[in-house]
């Protein structure tokens, strides 16, 4: 397969420029703003946790009071001081006394200070990134040191947009997308590989309107363009144009084909031909959800290579089977029967590979389909509470039955399970050979202990491991709740990574730099050692 081959002419006529960035625009900010979200500088350590966030905070910043407590104390010792120097004419001995009622009343308030904050004071430094600013889709090391604020780039202090931020990195450029208050698309251009983001464009549209989505607009990278919901922007200047496909949505860019479905019953398939755009294929499918759970957990959407290269279509989970439609011809594929769903056959997860899919039913049943959605296999599957990272390449097929049956992930970094009644040990077995390491004292990532399996089941949002096996990233996220940790598996330390807490929407820029969305703005992680 073969994504993003930059080979398209931009086209000649009907594009509109984009501007270059105005004095007005936000810029990238090395503080957070007064309301900023500051959750990642904790003041309290827990029991077994060695906490080792560092934020740079505002001058009001969530230590205020510990601030005030600091400039209270000093003011009374200053007085106290005051009190005392007025008796020296009368005696020397009560001047001495003063001046040790001083230094004891400030050094006082200086170990308040310090032991309320000593977690961030004893990994300060400067923020920014510093690292690698390469991609291999595995965690670095360096996270077994903690976790830094690199960056932020506030959210517009105009409010000029209502809706969420939509964020795609393509190699060293973070582009962020946003529908404005007047219902145009704003999208910018940030080199992310120095010390601070460096805007390169940003672009707003001007008549276009772009339709309002839940999670923010659609964003897909296809050759020299961007295809953000019904708009079509130069990667190169930030000019915008109005794409063909009307409110179609962009759903993948594959060997120069542009996937787009409707979100009721139609997907597509466009190429850039001499600068023009021009449909191949327009295929029907079954009643689609842009919510469909068959999306949720999977690697990639798109399936296989080649000619054989197909898209997993967003259909309804509740009432249909899975289809697949091949990127070139526009054939649909259903995995197993087709209309509505029975109640014995509903589909509970998707696997997806890099030459098929596994889906896995109700029943417990486990049924293998190839890339054209021919039914080759069906299994049962060995019940276990162990995750797979979700980092490294696509697994073949073969690779994912013999997790199931055997426990065996070769593709990934390596495997995790929660252990103790308590559900407070984190074990880690890289793939590599290195040797099996575990973290004690790591509370609220399981849903449940089971008494008759004796495990602990847990649901990862986010599961990744340094190669070596050093350091692990796990963040569990509910509706109700989120808890995330960077965990230094050599030393048994947990950090724990309270700034996952208010994010909707997290992406691996780097190895070592992780970008979060929230509604304070967008902010980047780096480890404490970079």
């Amino acid at each position: 397969m073969s994504i993003d081959k930059d080979r398209w002419a931009p086209p000649i006529e009907g594009e509109k420029s984009g501007r270059p960035s105005p004095s007005q625009a936000a810029r990238p900010s090395n503080t957070p703003s007064r309301n900023a979200d500051t959750s990642v500088n904790p003041d309290v350590i827990e029991d077994s946790y060695t906490t080792a966030i560092t934020a740079t905070l505002p001058d009001e910043s969530v230590d205020s009071s510990r601030r005030r407590a600091f400039r209270a104390g000093a003011t009374r010792a200053g007085s106290s001081v005051r009190r005392a120097l007025s008796f020296t004419t009368a005696s020397k001995g009560w001047g001495t006394l003063a001046v040790v009622v001083f230094i004891a009343a400030l050094f006082g308030a200086i170990a308040l200070r310090t032991s309320a904050g000593s977690s961030s004071l004893a990994t300060s430094r400067p923020q920014g990134y510093r690292g690698t600013a390469t991609n291999t889709e595995t965690l670095s090391s360096a996270w077994a040191s903690g976790i830094n604020t690199a960056w932020v780039l506030p959210s517009a202090p105009d409010k000029a947009s209502t809706e969420e931020q939509s964020v795609l990195v393509e190699g060293t450029t973070l582009y962020v997308a946003t529908r404005t208050q007047e219902r145009v698309l704003r999208l910018s251009a940030y080199d992310i590989a120095s010390v601070q983001p460096v805007q390169k464009w940003v672009s707003d549209g001007q008549d276009i309107e772009v339709r309002g989505r839940f999670g923010g607009p659609r964003m897909i990278s296809a050759g020299a363009w961007l295809a953000v919901e019904n708009v079509l922007v130069s990667k190169e200047t930030g000019r915008q144009q109005e794409a063909p496909w009307g409110e179609d949505i962009p759903t993948a860019f594959v060997d120069e084909v542009l996937v787009t479905c409707s979100g009721l019953e139609t997907c597509s398939g466009w190429t850039n031909q001499s600068g023009s755009w021009t449909r191949q294929w327009q295929s029907i499918t079954a009643r689609q959800s842009s919510s469909s759970d068959f999306w949720k957990g999977i690697h990639s959407l798109v399936v296989g290579s080649g000619e054989e290269s197909s898209l997993l279509v967003p259909v309804e989970s509740f009432r249909h089977n899975p289809q697949l439609v091949n990127v070139h011809t526009g054939v649909v594929a259903t995995l197993g029967a087709e209309g509505r769903l029975g109640s014995d056959s509903r589909v509970v997860k998707l696997y997806d590979a890099s030459d098929g899919v596994i889906v896995e039913r109700d029943r417990g049943e486990m049924e293998v389909y190839d890339v054209s959605g021919r039914l080759v296999d069906t299994f049962d599957a060995v019940r276990h509470n162990t995750k797979p990272t979700m980092d490294g390449r696509a697994p073949t097929v073969a690779e994912l039955r013999g997790f199931f049956t055997e426990v065996s992930a070769p593709w990934t970094t390596g495997r995790v399970t929660i252990e103790k009644e308590d559900c407070s040990v984190v074990r880690l077995n890289p793939t590599g050979d290195f040797p099996p390491r575990s973290a004690t004292g790591v509370k609220g990532l399981a849903t449940y202990y089971s008494d008759s399996a004796k495990s602990c089941s847990f649901e990862p949002r986010e599961l990744r491991a340094s190669t070596d096996g050093s350091a692990a990233f796990i963040w569990v996220a509910t509706w109700s709740t989120s808890t995330a940790y960077m965990i230094d598996m050599n030393a048994n330390k947990t950090h724990t990574f309270s700034g996952l807490t208010r994010s909707t929407k997290t992406v691996w820029a780097f190895d070592d730099l992780l970008i979060t969305i929230s509604d304070d703005g967008i902010t980047a992680f780096t480890p404490a050692s970079s």
